[in-house]
């Protein structure tokens, strides 16, 4: 769609439409028609603002709930007796979760996690809160985006869009699944396999420690953030639809979007070997081909229902 006509449509919708009129093929003439328009980006600008206003407040709302939400909260005990805060035994589900695998993975030999940073463990604490906070806020965060490109699109690419927002959720869930259940417990293993070696070999006595942040790194955000790539698709296909992208365009360029796959991949597993780095890529880019597909169908129905216009 034409950015004129994604106007237009914002301005109809605010009740300018008599006062305002744009030419579907005409480029604006400067005159009072085009300050009308100037008006009407700054109206548009001030209803993005505001959407985001609603977004960051209820992210920090919620990330403070789940902050100091008491640990009773997770067993379903509606009290504030004995008050601990839920976020540190969080974090701590999460070490318990990271040494019982390099345990498996090490032949039972002892593993500890070592707090090099006195700030470190409040900094964790926050960032799990915010986190979730986001995840919470989702349908929030769809609904205000929804409502602010909607008035622009036409009724099948809102339907559309309602679609891809769905696939976002899921493609986020599958690649948090992938993240923790497959691809964690094989870099943990993998890495305190290469560790495994030195030990025994040397005078010196040597046991296997672990920093609380490369644990958190590795466990947390490498869930999160293959999640966070797994939405890929979706964020291309939403982009299609706005005619932010040409479905072309992905076809023509799809191996640097493959390289990029890889290399994010790469970043997010601290595997030495490639094997953590293909289990999340490959399924991803099986999906991203999914998602060149249906976007070049769009743009064909696109194209078929301009001429059936056209013709009329």
């Amino acid at each position: 769609m034409l950015e004129s006509e994604r106007v237009r449509a914002f301005v109809q919708r605010k009740g300018l439409q008599k006062k305002l009129t744009i030419p579907s093929s005409l480029p604006l003439p400067q005159t009072e028609d085009a300050k009308l328009e100037s008006e009407a980006y700054m109206e548009f600008l001030i209803e993005l603002l505001t959407r985001l206003r609603k977004v960051y407040a209820a992210v920090f709302l919620l990330s403070l709930v789940i902050f100091f939400m008491p640990e009773s909260f997770l067993h379903l005990k509606f009290t504030f007796e004995n008050y601990n805060p839920a976020i540190y035994p969080m974090l701590g589900m999460i070490v318990d979760h990271s040494v019982k695998r390099m345990i498996e993975a090490g032949s039972g030999r002892e593993v500890k996690i070592i707090i090099t940073s006195p700030a470190s463990v409040l900094s964790y604490a926050i960032q799990i809160a915010l986190i979730f906070a986001t995840l919470a806020s989702l349908p929030l965060i769809f609904y205000e985006l929804y409502m602010f490109v909607a008035p622009g699109l036409y009724f099948h690419e809102r339907r559309l869009l309602k679609n891809a927002i769905g696939a976002f959720t899921f493609l986020f869930i599958l690649g948090a699944s992938i993240a923790y259940f497959f691809v964690l417990p094989i870099t943990l293993g993998i890495l305190t396999i290469t560790t495994n070696p030195l030990l025994g070999q040397t005078e010196a006595p040597v046991l296997m420690f672990f920093s609380l942040e490369s644990i958190f790194y590795i466990v947390f955000w490498g869930t999160v953030l293959t999640g966070a790539l797994y939405t890929l698709p979706a964020v291309i296909y939403i982009l299609v639809l706005l005619d932010v992208l040409d479905a072309e365009y992905l076809v023509q360029n799809r191996k640097f979007v493959i390289l990029a796959i890889l290399s994010l991949a790469a970043v997010i597993t601290p595997d030495p070997t490639v094997v953590s780095m293909l289990i999340i890529s490959v399924p991803l880019i099986a999906i991203y081909e999914v998602t060149v597909q249906f976007a070049l169908q769009h743009k064909r129905s696109k194209r078929r229902n301009y001429w059936k216009v056209s013709m009329i």
